[in-house]
């Protein structure tokens, strides 16, 4: 009886490591953006604004030093940085995994061959992201292929094609698809935050302008609406959206390529063209956030 879903010792510890690695960073550099865009839009309500639990001298200068020390760490220490070179690096575990439990290029010959070269492509690997983030290539000098992928790699034909297509292509599948609807969805929750703002930054600039008053929060709003708008930008829906339907797409497409597959050779050719396919996503991926 086969898993019907791959759990977390199917990969080897290193990819777990950097998993947790690259999810702690994407955290961070979202987090203290967060933090300094919040800072910001504080500041303008302090400069409008009186409240007594934050009434004290240099308030304002406070938060304004304390978000540009922000900018400075994530300009100086690049956590995104981290964040790429960690998400590329578990994919290319994930895609070595999958090649060496399906037998597929560049494995393929005795266990004992396709061992050691997967310890090199890794190896090789985390040197290649060590130029990106100094990550040590020392963690993976006693990598090798888990039990279960070993297992994966003794089952019949027919039961690694439905093995590899379960776990692996509908997975990602089911990933991708998920992905692009939640970006679509903060796309439009935060799209339709920004316009309320910027519409109330209108009439109450044209309400000040007609009445004089000058107790009209318009900064405050024209101080979120900015951020807001750079948030967007730095979240990337529209072009994650995309990105991820597309690769959903093609994913749906090549599937049905299984129910042709007969051969060894067959299933090798599926299996390259689909962890190509991962592949080119998250290189792509990688590539535009170093842009």
């Amino acid at each position: 009886m086969l898993a019907n879903k791959v759990n977390e010792n199917f990969y080897p510890s290193i990819q777990r490591v950097v998993g947790r690695d690259s999810s702690f960073f994407q955290s961070v550099h979202f987090s203290l953006l967060f933090l300094n865009l919040s800072l910001l839009v504080v500041a303008a309500a302090l400069s409008k604004f009186k409240f007594s639990y934050f009434d004290f001298r240099y308030n304002q200068t406070v938060l304004l030093v304390v978000g540009f020390v922000i900018i400075i760490y994530l300009g100086v220490k690049k956590p995104e940085r981290s964040w790429y070179a960690r998400r590329s690096l578990s994919e290319t575990i994930k895609t070595l995994s999958w090649r060496y439990s399906c037998m597929s290029t560049p494995f393929g010959e005795l266990e004992r061959v396709d061992d050691d070269l997967f310890l090199e492509r890794i190896n090789e690997s985390c040197v290649e992201s060590d130029f990106v983030d100094g990550f040590r290539p020392s963690y993976v000098m006693s990598v090798t292929p888990t039990a279960e992928m070993i297992r994966v790699r003794k089952l019949s034909l027919d039961d690694r094609v439905n093995f590899y297509v379960t776990n692996r292509v509908q997975g990602q599948l089911r990933w991708y698809s998920s992905r692009a609807k939640r970006n679509r969805f903060f796309h439009w929750f935060v799209f339709s935050i920004l316009c309320a703002c910027s519409a109330m930054a209108v009439v109450l600039s044209f309400v000040n302008e007609v009445q004089s008053v000058n107790d009209m929060p318009t900064d405050v709003l024209i101080a979120l609406s900015s951020s807001l708008m750079a948030w967007m930008q730095s979240r990337k829906y529209v072009e994650l959206t995309a990105a991820y339907k597309l690769t959903a797409y093609e994913i749906e497409s090549a599937r049905s390529l299984v129910h042709s597959i007969s051969t060894p050779s067959e299933f090798n050719q599926f299996v390259d063209e689909m962890e190509n396919l991962f592949s080119r996503e998250h290189t792509q991926w990688i590539a535009k956030r170093q842009v």
